[in-house]
């Protein structure tokens, strides 16, 4: 009945305002933090993406820009929670309402100061919209959304605005390089991580590409170069956060990354350990619902069907079922495939030596 009241004018401004307070409240999440407790804000984002769905489908509103703004705001920080919760299909769904958004309400004049508000909300949604299509696997669509959201900053730059500090600049050039690394494409991959690193402090071992650009060290065969700086990386890591460190999720990410150059150097039973203390790691600040906890569940019983305790290895094939099966599981059906047959190999073994 209220909001039948209200005029089209203060039903934009109420839209608004609510959507400030959610996105206030979700504050800034970022890839290391575990934003467990975000989660409970995100059922307030939900009701204000359904209502938008709703108006926008009836025409029975047009969103003015103030809160165009703030509701893409709150759909990238609340899109960026799904990610970090391994929500993706709900991520897209915000995702896809920001661009809605912005696509029925574009400024006549880009280098306004409404305009730029705009285009700075389009860099950081093209950005975590390449997030999460590398978490999935689409590199094709991450690189094109990095390099969107770098054009975006070129064109703020142009106009000198500052709404956007250097360092996300230097974030899409790392993860772009992320993207060509995921496309096999890692001479151009290295060449970006380079860039990356040499714009930072050296031997940064809170920097996730200074452990991604080993992965296209160990594609090249250049396996001694790739664990000799991993090695450095995680002996850092130990000196200041100690051997069974849960920070965050950089040192399961180090210790999984050697783990497979160790076995490339048939250095099979130093791997298991590492893959072990990799998922010990990640249970914590991943969680066990997390695809890449499921990723190291499978590697360690790998391992252990390698060693022939298939027992332990059925269990954490099991248990790497269980995360691949659960939340958005059609993103993941390749690891269901590799898991189910892995299961299947470990059944024959288990009933051979019985």
């Amino acid at each position: 009945m209220a909001e039948s009241m209200m005029s089209q004018s203060q039903r934009h401004e109420a839209f608004a305002v609510a959507a400030h307070i959610v996105s206030d409240a979700l504050g800034n999440p970022t890839l290391q933090s575990a934003p467990t407790d975000m989660k409970e804000y995100l059922r307030h984002a939900e009701r204000l993406h359904t209502y938008f769905r709703e108006q926008t489908e009836t025409s029975a509103i047009a969103i003015r820009h103030y809160a165009v703004l703030q509701f893409a705001q709150l759909l990238g920080k609340a899109a960026f929670v799904c990610y970090r919760q391994g929500i993706f299909e709900t991520a897209f769904l915000y995702l896809k309402s920001a661009h809605d958004a912005f696509d029925a309400n574009t400024s006549d004049d880009p280098s306004s100061a409404e305009g730029q508000k705009l285009l700075t909300e389009a860099a950081r949604l093209a950005y975590v919209h390449g997030c999460i299509s590398t978490e999935i696997g689409d590199f094709q669509s991450s690189l094109f959304q990095f390099q969107h959201a770098k054009q975006c900053y070129e064109k703020l730059e142009q106009m000198g605005s500052t709404s956007l500090d250097s360092k996300f600049y230097t974030n899409c050039i790392g993860s772009s390089a992320n993207s060509l690394n995921g496309l096999c494409r890692d001479a151009e991959a290295e060449t970006l991580y380079q860039q990356f690193l040499e714009r930072g402090k050296p031997d940064n071992f809170t920097s996730a590409y200074e452990v991604n650009i080993c992965r296209c060290y160990w594609s090249a065969g250049k396996f001694e170069k790739a664990a000799d700086r991993l090695t450095k990386l995680i002996q850092l890591r130990e000196g200041q956060y100690g051997s069974n460190d849960t920070e965050d999720y950089l040192m399961g990410h180090m210790l999984y990354c050697l783990g497979n150059i160790r076995i490339s150097q048939s250095r099979a039973d130093e791997a298991f350990g590492l893959h072990e203390r990799a998922l010990g790691c990640w249970k914590v600040t991943f969680g066990e619902e997390h695809h890449k906890t499921g990723d190291t569940y499978h590697k360690v019983a790998w391992h252990q069907s390698r060693l022939g305790d298939d027992h332990s290895a059925r269990n954490n094939l099991k248990e790497a079922l269980r995360v691949y099966s659960g939340l958005d599981r059609r993103f993941r059906k390749g690891e269901i495939a590799r898991s189910n047959f892995k299961l299947a190999s470990v059944y024959w073994d288990l009933g051979s030596r019985s």
